[in-house]
Parts: structure tokens; C-alpha cells; sequence
């Protein structure tokens, strides 16, 4: 067998080789013959596109996240919303069933009883605790505060009245106007004309608010705020001329114009 020295094998082949790999590692390295930094425009433009694409996929994958989050959100509430009115409404019906003595009582003017009961029945102190945010709760509290009204207990009356909440434009300007007798019973007629001057401007008809002008008129009035209650009467006669108040507004109105 002939024996074959490595040393005579020509190298040129092999440094050629050698040469391509070294290329090869440059390019990879990010660097180009000279070994400077080696910048591909088309690489570095696909690799923005990537970049923002992916930002977008993010960006829409969370915007999605959001929405079911809301859709959950809003379900629950939806949910929640109509179990809680399902259950106002059912106390409602059991707060008016027992309200229905207590009324009896104050129609009756027993007052005492309506407030705190017969023994048997609730009196309408006890049901407005008793069914706390319903319909039938506020209303107990504005029989309650009418009641001490009448019992003379204004400080007490009026205490429940400023705790009274009500969606009813009827109920809410009746216990202002209530507010308005308090202060009124007490000569604190300042205060007194406010709230029947509030109780005539809330969602304002020709059933209730010419009485609660009248009532705005006596208390300005009496507070010696004569053009006052002179305008009270000449709203009543411009706004509500087939109200039974018209009459009366028309002799006041002429009377008090005479002491301006």
C-alpha cells in the first residue's frame, strides 16, 4: 500500500473552503468583509411589518379581552339588577299590607297607633325601618313625619322629613311641602316659603301647586316680604286661573300691590 503524505496535498482548495465558512460567521454576526456592521434593508423592513404586526395582534387580542370583560360585566348586572327590583318589588306588596292599618289609624286621627302601632299591627315607624329603601318605606316615613305634625313634635317631623328619598314628583313636593308647615308652625318663615316655593316648582300642575304658592304667599307674608308673596298670587292667577286658589289670588295680589 502506497503511503500518502498530507503535507504534500496542494492547500488551495481547503483555504478556499475555510473562506467561505469565515463568510458564512460574518454574516451571522452581522458583520460584512471588513468586519463592519452588516445592515440588509429588506430584512430590516420585514422585520418592522413583524414587529407592528405583532403590536396589532396584541393590541387587538386585548381590545377583545376588554369586551368580553364588559359583556361578563354587564350581564351580571343585568342579572343582579333584576333579581334586586324582583325583591324591592315583592316587599313593596308586604310593606303596603301592613301599612294598610297604620292608615286607617291616621285618617282616623289616632295618631299615636299609626305611629307605633296597635299591639297587633305595625305602626308606620316600625315599617319604614322595616322596609328601608322600597317605595312603601318612604312613604311610611312621610306619614310618619305628617304624623308628629300633628302630634306637634315639629323638630322630630322634620328631622324624618330631610331623610325622605323618592322618585314620585307627587310625594317628593308633598314633603316639601310638609317641611314648608313645620317651619311654618315654628314662625320660621324664611325657611318656610323655600320649601313650599320648592314644592310648587317640582314638575309644577294646576292641582297642587297653586296651593302650595297660596301657602308661599302666607309665609312671605309673614316674614314682611310683601312683593314676594305678591308674585306667588300673580303666578297663580297667570298659571292656574281655573284653580280654586284664582279668587283668593286675585283679592291678595290687589291688596298686598297697594303696600309696595
Amino acid at each position: 500500500m502506497k503511503t500518502i503524505d498530507i503535507n504534500t496535498i496542494p492547500r488551495e482548495g481547503l483555504d478556499k473552503s475555510n473562506h467561505g465558512l469565515d463568510r458564512l460567521e460574518k454574516v451571522d454576526q452581522g458583520l460584512d468583509e471588513n468586519n463592519k456592521p452588516y445592515f440588509d434593508e429588506d430584512a430590516a423592513r420585514v422585520a418592522r411589518k413583524r414587529k407592528q404586526y405583532e403590536s396589532y395582534a396584541i393590541g387587538v387580542e386585548g381590545t377583545k379581552n376588554r369586551f368580553y370583560a364588559l359583556c361578563l360585566w354587564l350581564i351580571a348586572f343585568g342579572i343582579g339588577f333584576f333579581f334586586y327590583r324582583r325583591h324591592q318589588n315583592r316587599l313593596n306588596i308586604l310593606a303596603q299590607d301592613e301599612m294598610f292599618k297604620a292608615v286607617y289609624y291616621f285618617e282616623s286621627g289616632e295618631f299615636d297607633k299609626a305611629l307605633h302601632g296597635d299591639g297587633t299591627n305595625k305602626g308606620f315607624v316600625h315599617i319604614l325601618e322595616d322596609y328601608i329603601g322600597t317605595k312603601a318605606g318612604e312613604a311610611a316615613r312621610l306619614y310618619a313625619s305628617i304624623s308628629y305634625m300633628h302630634k306637634k313634635d315639629y323638630n322630630t317631623a322634620l328631622l324624618r322629613l330631610l331623610r325622605f328619598s323618592s322618585s314620585g314628583s307627587i310625594l317628593r313636593a308633598r314633603a316639601w311641602a310638609a317641611m314648608g308647615d313645620g317651619y311654618s308652625e315654628q314662625k320660621i318663615f324664611h325657611h318656610a316659603s323655600k320649601y313650599y316655593l320648592k314644592a310648587a316648582n317640582h314638575r309644577p300642575n294646576s292641582i297642587f301647586s297653586p296651593k302650595y304658592l297660596a301657602k308661599a304667599a302666607i309665609a312671605f307674608e309673614a316674614h314682611e316680604k310683601y312683593k314676594e308673596a305678591c308674585d306667588c298670587h300673580k303666578q297663580i292667577i297667570n298659571k292656574y286661573p281655573q284653580s280654586l286658589y284664582y279668587e283668593l289670588a286675585l283679592k291678595e295680589s290687589g291688596r298686598l300691590s297697594a303696600r309696595l
